[in-house]
């Protein structure tokens, strides 16, 4: 049976949020189980998320504006990547190579995902029928999947479960983007047809630009910034609430074993996370459509900070457990109206480059929260990180919300 483009695309987004949680979810507990501290785990999640965040848009930029390197063929690059990488994590330990290892599978996870955000955009354009709100969703259901089932194994076989997991994930990735169609294929002539025009309208009104003003070339990237001021500014607030979100993940067996738990109830917490966001994202299309991508931004940031209050207050494993209820109101419609706010307020030819700034907040809000959280945690211990999540999701949903009354004028002046 020949599978369509859209369930492949939703196939995609399972194994991608797989690999997600494999180089992210499980950090901390590899790297304590070799002997690095909570600041260095902190500072190498920083550094790498810097690295990150200053190559995604970059490499989008160059997705957007040279066919040769696609969304598809960046995105076998960094799994085939993160397959290396975690291969020989299977045949080599000690903490400064699992720090570079497992700050490389981030790195890795973190580049991937704008290109498969913008594959979506790619095939709708083209015709294709892609539902987003269930491939997202399903990305939550693997994420959960795997959450317990690298959680309950690792406690019995150790933590090298992990990147064996990683290994076999990243392979089934790359088979089914390989089996994606693309201009290549010839199956795939429509898509072709439509990204030769698309592709020459492009072509000419850069080579007008460039003709008309010769310094345009070099001024892309400024050039960006002033158009997009408000779309920056919202990009500032999730960075800040993402801070939040990454302080509970990338610390969060520190918090559950500060309460008496282990790796196990690590899985769960993950797992419940995850799977309470599946209903949201399945319905994301129908929602889309009663209340715009401002307005969903703009209640995921309430939902993050309501999030981050409610870990302060967990006093016991099973609050930490109906805490995660709050994922629905934050990250659960933040992944998919993030998406969409950055179709609505970013021009076409620029879409990519968009898309990276957008998993780009998430990533910079992995630097933020991964610094201070370490440090805080180190000097002050789990109640204080905890407190100080709060203050930084307060001030980022100002921000955010402030943004959102700009970006409401902005988007009915378009209409």
């Amino acid at each position: 049976m020949k599978l369509t483009v859209n369930t492949k695309y939703i196939i995609i987004q399972g194994l991608f949020w797989m690999l997600f949680c494999i180089g992210m979810g499980f950090m901390s507990l590899y790297l304590l189980e070799e002997g690095v501290s909570n600041i260095a785990i902190g500072f190498m999640s920083a550094s790498f998320g810097v690295i990150s965040a200053i190559l995604q848009p970059i490499l989008g930029r160059i997705c957007d504006r040279n066919a040769k390197y696609s969304w598809k063929n960046m995105s076998i690059i960094c799994a085939a990547l993160f397959a290396i990488v975690c291969l020989l994590m299977l045949f080599f330990g000690g903490p400064y190579f699992s720090i570079i290892a497992i700050g490389m599978m981030t790195l890795i996870a973190n580049l991937i995902m704008p290109f498969i955000n913008s594959a979506l955009f790619y095939y709708k354009n083209a015709g294709e029928n892609i539902n987003f709100g269930v491939a997202r969703g399903t990305g939550s259901l693997m994420y959960a999947l795997i959450s317990l089932i690298a959680g309950n194994l690792a406690a019995i076989y150790g933590t090298k479960v992990v990147p064996a997991l990683g290994v076999t994930v990243a392979l089934f990735f790359i088979f089914i983007i390989c089996s994606m169609p693309y201009d290549l294929n010839k199956d795939t002539a429509k898509l072709s047809e439509i990204n030769r025009v698309k592709n020459n309208k492009s072509a000419a009104a850069d080579t007008n630009e460039i003709t008309q003003n010769p310094d345009a070339n070099c001024n892309n990237g400024g050039s960006f910034i002033k158009d997009n001021k408000i779309f920056l500014m919202m990009l500032l607030g999730f960075i800040l609430l993402s801070s939040t979100h990454n302080i509970t993940c990338n610390f969060g067996l520190q918090i559950i074993n500060n309460l008496g738990g282990d790796s196990t109830n690590l899985g769960t917490t993950m797992a419940i996370q995850a799977m309470v966001e599946v209903p949201v994202l399945f319905c994301f299309a129908f929602l889309i459509k009663k209340i715009n991508s401002v307005k969903l931004l703009c209640i995921a940031a309430i939902g993050y900070v309501l999030k981050a209050t409610c870990y302060y207050l967990s006093g016991t494993i099973n609050m930490i457990y109906i805490t995660q209820l709050f994922q629905i109101f934050s990250f659960a419609i933040f992944a998919s109206a993030s998406v969409y706010y950055t179709e609505d307020m970013v021009d076409e030819k620029d879409r990519t480059t968009g898309q990276a700034l957008m998993a780009g907040a998430i990533v910079a809000g992995n630097v933020v929260g991964s610094s201070i959280g370490g440090f805080v945690l180190d000097a002050f211990g789990v109640k204080n990180m905890l407190l100080v999540n709060i203050i930084l999701g307060v001030v980022g949903a100002c921000i955010a919300l402030i943004a959102a009354g700009y970006s409401e004028k902005l988007i009915k002046s378009r209409r």
